[in-house]
């Protein structure tokens, strides 16, 4: 008989501690559930499938830190957002004085308290690791383009001074 659950339970925070056999659960006693990857660290399956997913086991992990190197983000952006100003005069002919522009007027640069910059419609914060096991912030910001189903997006470190720049970057 397995003690492990079999209901999926979601939730957007989450303290685990590692219990005697290895596998991750919350104070609640509820067991992290994770979709397996392979060798390459590919997730091997169709990631909305919770059929697949599998409890998940520390107890043979070793404690050298992997840099994040890939981000995968599925979804399902919504399609009734209104298309904004910055959107509407990069597109025009000639261009808006407060068109967006990754390069001179950029979501990036957004400063609510100026008003400098474009605002995103939304924002998604991603927390990855640094070759050492340190957590960084990395946001990717989404604005609505006047072209249908057409997006504009950004990727950013939180903060910027994170980002080392040199050779190859």
């Amino acid at each position: 008989t397995s003690r492990l659950p079999t209901a999926a339970w979601f939730t957007r925070a989450g303290a685990f501690t590692v219990d005697n056999l290895g596998y991750l659960k919350n104070t609640a006693g509820l067991y992290l559930q994770g979709w397996p990857v392979d060798a390459e660290g590919n997730i091997a399956t169709d990631p909305s499938d919770l059929n697949r997913l599998r409890t998940v086991n520390v107890g043979s992990v070793g404690g050298t830190a992997e840099a994040t190197t890939r981000i995968q983000l599925n979804a399902n952006i919504k399609s009734s957002q209104l298309v904004s100003a910055e959107a509407t005069d990069a597109s025009a002919v000639p261009v808006g004085a407060n068109a967006y522009d990754p390069a001179t007027n950029s979501m990036a640069m957004w400063d609510p308290e100026t008003g400098a910059g474009v605002k995103p419609d939304f924002e998604l914060t991603i927390p990855v690791s640094d070759s050492k096991g340190g957590q960084r912030t990395v946001a990717i910001a989404f604005l609505k383009s006047t072209v249908p189903n057409q997006w504009y997006s950004e990727i950013r470190a939180i903060p910027a001074s994170d980002v080392v720049t040199g050779p190859g970057l």
